[in-house]
């Protein structure tokens, strides 16, 4: 496109098409450096975090409730 417009005396849009063109390749490659980065940062996250296991065993329905109230579980904290 750009040897067209120079070959039809359009100097000046095709030295415009060629800078929005480099902006755009410049553009791209930043997004691209900056998808890289959040992909690593969130590499770094998922290996810091480590899964949650439970404390205790389960409490069950019909056992008294662990906060001290002296109800089974099913009627105080187990709703």
């Amino acid at each position: 496109m750009v040897p067209l417009l120079r070959e039809l005396g359009r100097g000046a849009e095709a030295d415009v098409l060629i800078e929005s063109e480099e902006r755009a390749e410049k553009a791209g490659k930043e997004r691209h450096r900056r998808y890289e980065r959040e992909e690593i940062n969130c590499a770094a996250v998922a290996d810091k975090q480590k899964p949650v296991q439970a404390s205790s065993r389960k409490i069950g329905r019909n056992e008294p409730c662990p906060c001290g109230s002296g109800k089974k579980y099913k009627k105080c904290c187990g709703k």
